[in-house]
């Protein structure tokens, strides 16, 4: 009720109670005479008065401390509590009831119910949770908190969850702000798990990926004073829709198209194996089926052929006994009816006719007999006839039969051969289109690296070029420099290079110029005067046998005495050395080389007659 309509009640009830009259008029106009012991009313109601006023004054006071009361008295629900701060309490938590002053304190009502928070993440465009092989992520599920009834829990929301502003008396921590907090907290735990796992590892270990996030989001939580109570991933699902122009989007369909294609393959391989399977699994029982009615058949044609053998060989005996049977009695008949007969013929003629008689009657009882069995044989023989005719008709009906079967698998297993070559027809041409495709990739990185290598060649090359024609302008400013130099200095400088080879190397040049003893011998030489003047001359033996002669010839040669030439008159100091034309010298005569080679085959023919001549005349 409001206070103040309460107030103004009681206010018109205390003036009714005042304006009541206590003097009562009789309807009899008579006025009676006072009685003894009997006061009159009318001088004795003036304590009324302060008795009003202070009952009024109490129920005004009870009035008042009942409307101040329901205004600023404040008692807590059994899902909430009170933070209140003010000059007189700094954030006091309160969970029973409390005074609240408004102008001087400010209350936070903090509630303590469970909320359930809806968890739907990376269905949006905008913000994509990405996988580690960059497909979109879809998370759905549910997380259920509240705020922890400690004091300290309690304190942490109403500061940091409180959504009230500046100025206000009364903050609430509503649903909303919790749960704008938690998707806040979840957002960044959901991008960091769905970075670390490919899509398909995702959703087989959905329990994985929640006790990760249980273990990464309750710390947080506890830092806002809230208490997670559950944590449910139902679903992980992938978001279809991809931006071409994206980097991350186009590497996304890159990989589900690799994995679709595999899948594909996989499933096809699967379906042409289970097709295959089955295929044999009905070749085999139609096998079965068909060895089973062929097994009972030859066992029932056996069964027939065992009886029509048994009952023609039982008929067969049979009618052997009947037809002996038969014949005994009647020539026994006949015996008796010629006995009868001819019984009271005694005579010898006869008894010998009877007796041919008699004969005769069984031959021709024998006959009889040969002639039944004979047909019998006969009837017999056409029996087994017909019966082998019979067996070669079922024969050749099996026959067909299995050449009809062998010809239905034989069409069967074709058909299997060219589903077979089909499938690896495909397979063939899919595994060549991925072999062309990466020849074309392998193509374009050698093509890439062949004109990098054809520009890293480029530049060598010119480096090369360049540093060759320093080298060559080197080389042509060391030869003129050489060139400059004397003839003396260039033999001083051949001589300082080549004397110690030439040193160690005398001894066998003079070796060598020495006579050898090889050529005449090693026995001692012994001259002799001969028939010409110059056949005991040892000059010439001695000129034969060694290198001196081969070195004169040299010496005579026009070549050497033009070289001698140009080394005396290089050995000025004004002088060149003309090395060119020397060598220009030498490959334009090849005449005296010839001659060299010439005179020295000389030389070794004379030495060669001279030693056989010396030969012969010791």
């Amino acid at each position: 009720m409001n206070p103040k309509f309460q107030l103004s009640l009681l206010n018109h009830l205390f003036e009714q109670q005042n304006t009541q009259t206590f003097i009562e008029v009789s309807a009899n106009p008579t006025y009676e005479q006072p009685i003894l012991a009997q006061m009159p009313t009318s001088q004795d109601l003036g304590w009324l008065i302060p008795v009003g006023i202070i009952s009024g004054s109490l129920i005004t006071v009870l009035i008042t401390i009942y409307v101040l009361f329901s205004k600023f008295y404040r008692v807590c629900n059994t899902n909430e509590a009170f933070v209140i701060s003010g000059p007189t309490r700094d954030k006091q938590v309160v969970t029973r009831s409390t005074l609240f002053f408004p102008g001087f304190e400010t209350i936070t009502v903090v509630s303590l119910n469970q909320v359930t928070v809806t968890v739907v993440r990376g269905n949006t465009i905008e913000k994509p949770l990405r996988t580690k092989d960059y497909l979109k992520a879809v998370f759905n599920g549910s997380l259920q908190v509240r705020v922890n009834p400690d004091q300290d829990s309690v304190r942490n929301a109403a500061m940091l969850l409180g959504a009230g502003k500046k100025g206000e008396q009364e903050i609430v921590v509503a649903e909303d702000e919790i749960k704008k907090r938690v998707n806040d907290i979840l957002e960044g735990h959901l991008r960091d798990a769905a970075s670390q796992a490919s899509l398909g590892e995702l959703q087989g270990s959905v329990e994985t990926v929640t006790n990760y996030l249980k273990s990464k989001v309750e710390p947080d939580l506890a830092r806002y004073g809230l208490q997670l109570l559950n944590i449910a991933i139902t679903n992980i699902d992938e978001l279809n829709h991809y931006n071409p122009d994206n980097y991350l989007d186009i590497q996304a369909v890159v990989t589900r198209e690799s994995i679709v294609q595999q899948n594909k393959k996989e499933l096809e391989k699967v379906q042409e194996v289970t097709k295959t399977e089955i295929a044999q699994l009905k070749l085999l029982e139609t096998q079965k089926q068909l060895d089973a009615e062929r097994e009972l058949k030859q066992k029932q044609l056996e069964n027939t052929l065992q009886i029509e053998r048994m009952t023609s060989e039982n008929e067969r005996a049979v009618l052997e006994v009947k037809q002996t049977e038969r014949a005994k009695q009647e020539i026994l008949k006949v015996i008796k009816e010629q006995e009868i007969e001819e019984g009271s013929i005694i005579s010898q003629q006869q008894l010998r006719e009877k007796h041919i008689q008699q004969q005769q009657v069984i031959q021709e009882a024998e006959i009889a007999k040969g002639i039944a069995i004979n047909q019998k044989n006969q009837q017999l023989a056409e029996a087994e006839k017909a019966l082998i005719e019979s067996r070669k008709a079922v024969a050749l009906a099996e026959t067909d039969k299995e050449t009809a079967i062998k010809m239905a698998e034989e069409d069967r297993l074709k058909e299997l051969a060219k589903i077979k070559a089909q499938q690896e027809k495909e397979t063939a041409l899919i595994a060549k289109q991925g072999e062309l495709e990466q020849k074309r990739l392998a193509a374009e990185n050698q093509k890439t690296m062949a004109v990098q290598e054809a520009e890293a060649i480029t530049t060598i090359a010119a480096a090369e070029l360049e540093k060759a024609l320093k080298e060559a302008e080197g080389e042509k400013a060391k030869i003129a420099a050489q060139n400059t130099l004397s003839i003396k200095a260039l033999t001083i400088q051949l001589a300082d290079q080549h004397m110690d080879t030439l040193i160690a190397t005398l001894p066998q040049v003079m070796k060598a110029l020495a006579p050898q003893p090889g050529v005449l011998g090693n026995n001692p030489i012994i001259l002799a005067g001969g028939q010409g003047d110059n056949n005991g001359d040892p000059t010439k033996i001695l000129l034969a046998t060694s290198g001196l002669t081969l070195l004169t010839k040299l010496l005579q040669s026009p070549m050497m005495t033009n070289l001698g030439k140009q080394l005396v008159q290089g050995l000025n100091d004004s002088g060149q050395v003309d090395l060119s034309s020397i060598v220009e010298s030498v490959t334009q005569n090849p005449q005296t080389i010839e001659q060299i080679s010439q005179k020295e085959a000389q030389v070794t023919q004379s030495v060669h007659k001279t030693t056989t001549t010396y030969k012969t005349s010791s």
